[in-house]
């Protein structure tokens, strides 16, 4: 007679991987997979692109990698398989990469030359300042030299003179 284990009663089998696939504010692309039922899965995730291939092997549910943006975009073939002591099930996804936001590329270019232009603008206001302080200070000290020319010469003007 055909004996069964009793760990084989409480096994599960995995179920299907989910595959999920989010651009990042960065224009990173961070995948995922994750098996929702299975007793003891081991989970791989395979994504390869034209340049590079990342592997990564979990015992958890979920397995993540993020793969950064690469130049000119590639579209990502990637391959996620579970299995436990019972079953093995996978899925197969071929994914772009994620697109490059012109906006923030344009922004990003334009907040650069504003910063610029902003320190250009302060810088050109302080050297004006100093400018004129400095200007203000050469004219106080003209204004005293002269006054004390007047003065001097006042005084020479009133000063008798004796002939003999």
């Amino acid at each position: 007679m055909l004996q069964i284990s009793p760990s084989l009663y409480l096994s599960v089998p995995v179920s299907d991987p989910v595959l999920d696939v989010r651009c990042l504010q960065n224009n990173s692309t961070e995948i995922s997979c994750e098996v929702k039922n299975g007793t003891d899965p081991s989970v791989f995730l395979t994504v390869s692109g034209q340049l590079m291939v990342y592997n990564v092997t979990s015992s958890e549910r979920t397995v993540r990698v993020t793969v950064p943006t690469v130049s000119p975009p590639d579209s990502w073939n990637i391959r996620c398989s579970a299995k436990n002591s019972i079953s093995e099930r996978s899925t197969n996804q071929t994914h772009d990469a994620c697109p490059e936001d012109s906006r923030s590329g344009m922004w990003s270019g334009w907040g650069h030359l504003l910063s610029h232009g902003v320190m250009c603008v302060l810088n050109t206001a302080l050297l004006i300042y100093i400018v004129t302080g400095l200007r203000k200070m050469k004219n106080e000290k003209n204004q005293s030299k002269r006054k004390t020319r007047r003065r001097d010469q006042t005084e020479m003007e009133m000063e008798p003179t004796y002939y003999n």
